[in-house]
């Protein structure tokens, strides 16, 4: 069936940041449209046009394993408030790699952040060159290593209430917090604040599953926005990290009645590691059915999937109502030797299943081949996209990935436009069917599986190992969208 693949928007694994210059051409595929305000060795000037511009930057903690970069930035007049008119910022990372964002936030105490996640920022000197087409500012700002923790919230929602109770100890480092709780009918709550608990309201609690997000800060946003200075005070390092879940309100199951299957498998998508071997990602497939009456059916509401690994460490994602199975990968994370453990919860009830992926060093390797040979063309508006059938696979994930403007966060994002699994070595993008966007320039990635994810029922036996690939270095199209 269908699944999520990635937590993260950009293919970039986490390497050692000596190897990202290598890959150098990878990164301008994945970054955003490049404009001048390249650095150079004299001193910049972060005030003109009656503007003072201040910029801070951190990385970006997701749980995928591959760290994202957080830059936050204030633009603001002599009283505090930001541009009614668009400034264009363009940030240069230390190996001349550009991100290009949009600054327009007239309020009094403005500031604006932007993300990129699983960029894997090189730790250095940045520089943020902001312009309104008449006069242009710089703002020098420094990267470094490490992160801070992901919160580990939890919810509760009072009988007879329409609220929702969040709560999640402290993260060391983080000066606030954000949450952001979405119903089922998309309805969201959003808020900023230093404290560790928030009551949610909502005119009415509709039963559903409702999604939750938090996020920590470095910087207390909520003084940053208070201080209505030119030049608020900052931190040197604005590190985020992030968590989402899954909370079911006014319904209920029995643990008891739903089984749980789970199994693992390298993911090969091309790296090497050098004279230590290939860089492997991880794979992980899970089942998980109502089996009450002995015909196993998919659960009706989202339940949120946390695997810990023998290393320590803590992986989630949610796992989708209506999926009798599901495959989830991360690139930025490598398997190990010993057992996963995979708990699956829905509101109170809790099942699990666990899994190994090797036993011993020579056991953790692959012989699945990549996905080579892929071509796509048009055919009206019909994308068609072929390639060399894997030996082995049981089924492909066919992913189409391009920069998009996100209006709200006004930076491009490079996302997801389209993803489907097929059982053949051949694929046909519907123009009728999908909602890609036009005039997109294209990435096409492949991810050959030896599970069979186009049937909707599970394998009758659970797999031992589930072991994947992906041409892991994007095959752009020949053409724009149509």
């Amino acid at each position: 069936m269908n699944s999520r693949t990635y937590e993260s928007a950009f293919r970039i694994p986490k390497f050692g940041h000596t190897l990202l210059s290598l890959l150098s051409s990878v990164i301008l595929l994945l970054s955003l449209a490049a404009c001048g305000g390249g650095k150079s060795n004299s001193t910049p000037s972060n005030v003109g046009g009656g503007y003072t511009l201040q910029v801070s930057g951190g990385t970006l903690n997701d749980g995928s394993g591959v760290n994202g970069l957080s830059v936050l930035a204030t633009l603001r007049d002599s009283e505090g408030f930001g541009p009614y008119q668009t400034w264009t910022i363009t940030i240069t990372d230390p190996d001349n790699n550009t991100f290009t964002v949009e600054y327009k936030d007239p309020r009094l105490g403005s500031y604006m952040s932007w993300e990129w996640a699983a960029y894997d920022p090189l730790p250095g000197t940045y520089r943020a060159a902001a312009t309104n087409g008449l006069a242009t500012i710089y703002y020098d700002f420094t990267v470094t290593a490490g992160t801070i923790s992901r919160p580990a919230p939890n919810a509760s929602s009072p009988s007879a209430s329409n609220t929702i109770t969040i709560s999640w100890p402290p993260v060391d480092g983080a000066g606030s917090y954000s949450y952001d709780v979405c119903s089922p009918s998309s309805t969201c709550v959003s808020g900023i604040t230093t404290s560790t608990s928030e009551i949610v309201s909502f005119a009415t609690l509709t039963p559903g599953d409702y999604l939750i997000q938090v996020k920590a800060f470095a910087i207390d946003r909520q003084a940053l926005y208070a201080d209505h200075t030119s030049s608020p005070a900052f931190a040197s390092q604005e590190k985020v990290s992030e968590y989402s879940f899954s909370y079911p309100v006014g319904t209920t199951v029995n643990p008891v009645n739903y089984e749980l299957k789970a199994a693992g498998g390298i993911l090969d998508y091309g790296f090497s590691g050098g004279p230590a071997g290939p860089i492997y990602g991880l794979a992980i497939w899970t089942s998980l059915q109502d089996v009450t009456t002995g015909n196993p059916v998919a659960p009706t509401g989202d339940w949120n999937i946390v695997i810990t690994a023998p290393s320590g460490t803590v992986m989630n994602y949610i796992y989708p109502a209506n999926e009798r199975h599901y495959a989830y990968w991360y690139y930025g994370i490598e398997p190990v030797i010993g057992a996963y453990t995979v708990t699956a919860t829905y509101g109170t009830a809790s099942t699990t299943a666990v899994f190994t992926i090797a036993s011993t060093v020579s056991e953790m390797t692959t012989t699945f081949p990549l996905p080579t040979g892929i071509s796509a063309s048009l055919s009206g508006d019909d994308i068609n996209i072929t390639w060399n059938q894997v030996t082995g696979a049981q089924s492909y994930y066919v992913s189409l990935y391009a920069d998009v403007w996100n209006s709200g966060t006004q930076q491009y994002d490079y996302i997801e436009v389209w993803g489907a699994w097929v059982k053949t070595a051949a694929t046909v993008i519907s123009k009728s069917t999908s909602s890609i966007p036009a005039a997109l320039q294209g990435y096409a990635y492949i991810t050959a599986y030896e599970v069979d994810m186009t049937s909707a029922a599970p394998p009758v036996t659970t797999p031992t190992r589930a072991d994947m690939s992906e041409n892991y270095y994007a095959y752009q199209l020949p053409f724009l969208t149509p």
